[in-house]
């Protein structure tokens, strides 16, 4: 399943795609770093320390693609 695109974007308009690697910055402002992945054959997204993250929210909590 890696390179399959989740249909969303981040705020620079690039794909989410499984496989990817996202940085961020968490609650308390330290910078962070995952690839977005398929857990449990079905939920899509990002397993931070924070909890994971499904790629319909990364756009909202300032996830954006590695280059």
């Amino acid at each position: 399943m890696k390179g399959f695109d989740t249909g969303h974007k981040d705020c620079n308009g690039k794909p989410f795609v499984v496989g990817c690697r996202v940085e961020w910055f968490d609650s308390e402002t330290f910078p962070c770093s995952a690839e977005v992945i398929v857990l449990d054959g079905c939920m899509i997204g990002v397993d931070s320390s924070e909890g994971f993250v499904l790629a319909k929210d990364l756009n909202n909590k300032g996830f954006s693609v590695m280059v």
